[in-house]
């Protein structure tokens, strides 16, 4: 009995042990972050710290012990409502803020954990003021001159009344293009050049300091070609100044050439095709944009568009064109008008004499028109025209003097005549009795050998004819019955001329207004003379480009002296011929076929047949000059 009673407790016992061993264990919650704290509490930022002075805030994270600590957390900082975000390393993430990131007084920073807004943290930062700003400022730039490589940067650095601080100074580039700035003073070359960084003090902007910065090449830079000025629409005969710039890598950045689609319409100076700075005429008015190219040494090129417009070439009316110093009834001033002036052109008016004193008595300008009066002596007056706004629209227009209006019955015969180049002698019956005579104002002498009088006939000679350009002529002759001067007569002479004729000097007097004229069995394309290329707004092509005229205003530029003259005709020919520019007393001794042979046009047909030139002469003022 007793034995049952211990086994029976033994067994109780046993079974106790066996229920707690099978109660369940109950295991703790693990600890996971739940803190953060930016380290240090505070801060202050002294007012002589460099604007880009590091300033670093650390986010410490915890509990100590939690399970995450570790895990890669994203911290999310913002300071005076900028954002930026981190990762966690070992529990903590480190920011670092630039001194001219944060304003004077106060700053807050704040550091959460991205997804966990409430497990932050925020402290105060307060940044020192700068003593006295905006009394008597002073402001200096580190560096004051730089020079940077193509795509290289840098910092400049603001000294402001004694202290580093970018942050109250405003920064600008004077080109962009160049070099660019930010708010902070950190600058970069942009392409090569030189650009100048200027920071004015925010409050006190007449307070400012520069910096030059010199961008240069890397060796990389992409070739750039640029023209200046780009040309829209051009004038008939115009002629403009024009640069090609490049820029680049200097060993291929270098111009090459310049190219036109049109050697037609338009031309770059002779001999200056490959300069960087040349010059661009328009040759000829064009219904379609001509193309003009610049080309870099490596290829690189850009173009312009421009359009050629036709330029009427300017017209002047004389009214009269001869007029007299003292006659009654006869007029004694012309006025000189522009016929063909575009709305609003304004002109300039050169008047030059024959003579310098007696000729002309005065003028007045009345903007597109001129008067001239006629002064006590005899000859003309040329009045030359030039529009301000196109110097190549420009005309010359001669207004004749005469002293006195015919008188007496006296009586010239042929009071019109018409002499060829290579005729003989001019012959005119003049009555009553010869006295003296001006050929276009100026008095012939016996000495000169320009003319012959006997038994009632007048004789000029070829020597004299042969100064004379081509076109009209006033021969003037006083007679007399015994009894001293007693009649004035007046002739006309055309001079025409043939280029192939053994006296066709084709002499040009200089100072004159008369042109030149030449005539071509086939149709002019272009003009050269003394191999140089002529620019048409210096002369006149008429009856379907057959016809050539040659400007007195622009023979009257050349110097004097014999000058060759070439004619390209449109279908591939070369005409050749010559003429002289002479001074007004220029005159070959009559009869002297070896000195008038010497000075002989010559005409020579190249490429195949032979073709005249026949010149002729107008007065300028039939011609539209």
């Amino acid at each position: 009995m007793k034995n049952m009673k211990r086994v029976i407790s033994t067994l109780l016992m046993l079974s106790m042990m066996a229920a707690l061993l099978c109660v369940p264990a109950f295991a703790a919650e693990p600890l996971t972050v739940s803190e953060l704290t930016i380290i240090p509490s505070s801060a202050v930022i002294p007012a002589n710290a460099g604007a880009s002075d590091p300033f670093s805030f650390t986010a410490q994270l915890g509990p100590v012990g939690a399970t995450n600590i570790n895990d890669p957390l994203q911290i999310q900082w913002s300071l005076n409502g900028k954002s930026y975000i981190n990762t966690a390393s070992g529990g903590s993430a480190t920011v670092a803020y630039r001194a001219d990131e944060f304003v004077y007084d106060e700053n807050v920073i704040t550091a959460a954990v991205v997804g966990y807004p409430n497990i932050s943290d925020s402290i105060t930062v307060t940044k020192e003021t700068v003593p006295n700003l905006g009394a008597n400022d002073t402001i200096s730039l580190s560096p004051s001159n730089t020079e940077l490589k193509v795509g290289q940067s840098a910092y400049i650095q603001a000294t402001v009344n004694g202290v580093n601080d970018n942050s109250v100074v405003v920064f600008r580039s004077s080109d962009s293009s160049v070099v660019s700035v930010s708010e902070y003073g950190d600058i970069t070359a942009v392409n090569l050049g030189t650009a100048t960084i200027t920071a004015y003090i925010k409050n006190n902007e007449a307070v400012h300091a520069s910096c030059t910065v010199n961008a240069v090449s890397n060796g990389t830079e992409k070739t750039t070609v640029s023209i200046n000025p780009v040309p829209t629409t051009l004038q008939k005969g115009q002629t403009i100044d024009i640069f090609a710039s490049v820029t680049g890598d200097p060993k291929t950045a270098v111009f090459d050439h310049w190219h036109l689609d049109s050697a037609d319409a338009a031309y770059v100076s002779l001999g200056y095709d490959k300069a960087q700075s040349t010059t661009l005429t328009a040759r000829a008015a064009t219904k379609s944009p001509v193309t003009l190219y610049a080309f870099a040494k490596d290829g690189t090129s850009t173009y312009v568009q421009f359009t050629i417009a036709a330029n009427e070439n300017l017209q002047l009316v004389a009214s009269p064109e001869n007029i007299y110093y003292d006659y009654a009834g006869k007029a004694k001033t012309s006025v000189v008008s522009v016929a063909n002036g575009f709305v609003g052109e304004e002109f300039t008016w050169n008047i030059v004499p024959s003579a310098q004193y007696g000729v002309l008595a005065g003028s007045n300008s009345y903007g597109n028109s001129v008067e001239v009066t006629a002064g006590p002596l005899e000859g003309h007056i040329n009045i030359t025209a030039t529009s301000k706004s196109d110097a190549t629209r420009t005309a010359t227009i001669t207004v004749f003097v005469n002293t006195e209006a015919a008188y007496g019955g006296a009586k010239i015969t042929p009071a019109v005549a018409t002499w060829q180049k290579g005729q003989a002698a001019l012959k005119f019956e003049v009555s009553p009795a010869y006295y003296k005579s001006y050929l276009d104002g100026k008095l012939l002498t016996p000495e000169s050998r320009s003319y012959t009088y006997y038994n009632g006939v007048l004789t000029l000679s070829t020597g004299l004819l042969s100064t004379l350009s081509s076109g009209e002529h006033i021969l003037k002759v006083h007679t007399s019955s015994g009894n001293g001067i007693d009649g004035l007569v007046y002739a006309t002479i055309y001079v025409t001329g043939s280029a192939s004729n053994v006296y066709g000097d084709n002499a040009h007097v200089r100072g004159s207004a008369y042109n030149l004229y030449f005539t071509s069995t086939d149709p002019i394309k272009e003009v050269y003379i003394s191999n140089q290329w002529i620019d048409p707004a210096n002369y006149v092509l008429t009856n379907n480009g057959t016809g050539l005229t040659l400007k007195s205003d622009f023979l009257n530029k050349l110097g004097y002296g014999s000058y060759s003259m070439r004619l390209v005709t449109q279908n591939g020919y070369n005409q050749n011929a010559s003429f002289r520019i002479v001074t007004a007393n220029y005159a070959p001794a009559t009869g002297d076929d070896a000195n008038l042979g010497a000075w002989m046009v010559l005409l020579t047909l190249s490429l195949a047949g032979a073709i005249a030139l026949i010149p002729k002469r107008k007065q300028s003022t039939d011609i539209i000059g």
